[in-house]
C-alpha cells in the first residue's frame, strides 16, 4: 500500500510517501521537510496568524504536486500542538481540503502512540524512551509493562523562543531562566511521564544538531543513530547562545530557518538529559509520520 502520511507540526510541516506492507515500510518514495513556523504567535494569541496560515498553503500546494505525482493509495495529515491550542481552527483544516490533503488534529495521547512506533521501529520497545521537540510542544514517551506512556509538555523551541525573546543571542542569564522554566515544566508533569533509562531523539532540532557537530549537510546514513553526548549539549548551548542570527545561519550543518529556534530546542534537550541523568541520547529521523503510515497500513488509524 502506498501511503502520503503528513506530521503537521507547529514548525515544520513533514510529507512521507511510502510503501508499507505487513506492518512494515518497505520502501521511501519521498520524505521531505518544510519550515512553516505554523505555531508563530499562538503561545501569546491562541490563533493561527495570517503570515503562518500563507506559509502553510504555499507548502499544501507543493505537497499536493507531490502527492499527485506519486499516486499514492491513502492521504492522510495529522496536526498536534499548535492546531490544538488555537480558536481559528477551521481556517487550517479548510486549507487541507483545498488541497485534498484530509487533516485530523490528534490528541497528545495518540501523538506520543505515532511517535514512539515511528521511531523505534525494529528496536527493543522497552530499551528506548523518545524525545520529540517540537515548536510548541515536547513529548516523552516510553514504554512500560508493554503500555505506551507519554505525556506533552508546553515546552517547544518557537514558544520558548516567544516567551523569552530569545531569537536572536541570547544572555547567560536569559539562558538560566530557560533552563528554569523547562526543568519547571518537567518537575510539575513527572508524574505523566514515563521512566526514560536511555532515549532517543528525533525532529529538527537534534537532526540539525548532529549535522552541525559533524560538520556535514543532511545526510539521513550520518544521522541516524548518531550519539550526542550531554556535554555536548551544555557546550552548543552556549555557543549557539552566543552567536548572532546571521552567524548561526553560517554554521555548517545549520539549517536557516531553524537557525533562530536551535538555542531553545537544544536546551529543552539539554535539561531533559540533566533532569533523567542521561549520558546523551541517539538521534532518529522517523517520527509520527512514520507511526502514521504505520497505523494506516494496519488500520488502527
Amino acid at each position: 500500500m502506498k501511503i502520503a502520511s503528513l506530521d503537521l507540526g507547529s514548525n515544520s510541516f513533514l510529507l512521507l510517501v511510502s510503501e508499507v506492507e505487513n506492518g512494515k515500510i518497505k520502501k521511501i518514495y519521498k520524505d521531505e521537510q518544510t519550515v512553516t513556523r505554523l505555531g508563530q504567535g499562538v503561545h501569546t494569541n491562541r490563533k493561527f496568524h495570517p503570515d503562518a496560515l500563507s506559509r502553510a498553503e504555499s507548502c499544501f500546494k507543493k505537497y499536493q504536486k507531490i502527492i499527485d505525482e506519486e499516486d499514492v493509495d491513502i492521504v492522510q495529515a495529522v496536526s498536534t500542538s499548535a492546531a490544538r491550542d488555537v480558536k481559528n481552527k477551521n481556517d487550517f483544516l479548510n486549507l487541507g481540503k483545498k488541497y485534498s490533503i484530509p487533516i485530523q488534529v490528534i490528541s497528545g495521547d495518540l501523538e506520543a502512540e505515532l511517535t514512539y512506533d515511528g521511531s523505534v521501529m525494529g528496536l527493543s520497545t522497552e530499551e528506548y524512551s523518545v524525545i520529540d521537540v517540537g515548536g510548541g510542544s515536547t513529548e516523552i514517551i516510553g514504554c512500560e509493562g508493554g503500555k505506551i506512556k507519554g505525556f506533552s509538555i508546553d515546552v517547544g523551541s518557537v514558544r520558548l523562543c516567544e516567551i523569552f525573546d530569545g531569537f536572536d543571542r541570547i544572555s547567560n542569564d536569559k539562558l538560566k531562566d530557560i533552563d528554569t522554566y523547562v526543568l519547571n515544566q518537567i518537575e510539575i508533569n513527572k508524574n505523566k511521564l514515563p521512566i526514560v533509562k536511555k532515549a532517543m531523539a528525533v525532529a529538527g532540532t537534534p537532526t540539525t544538531l548532529s549535522c552541525i557537530l559533524q560538520q556535514i549537510e543532511f545526510d539521513t546514513k550520518k544521522i541516524e543513530s548518531y550519539f550526542i553526548s550531554i556535554d555536548e549539549l551544555s557546550l552548543m548551548q552556549k555557543k549557539l547562545a552566543d552567536l548572532s542570527l546571521e552567524e548561526r545561519k553560517q554554521l555548517k550543518g545549520a539549517h536557516p530557518d531553524r537557525a533562530d529556534v536551535l538555542p531553545c530546542g537544544v536546551s529543552i534537550l539539554k535539561n531533559i538529559c540533566q533532569y533523567y541523568s542521561l549520558p546523551g541520547f541517539s538521534v532518529s529521523c522517523r517520527g509520527v509520520r512514520f507511526g502514521l503510515a504505520l497505523a494506516l497500513e494496519s488500520g488502527k488509524f
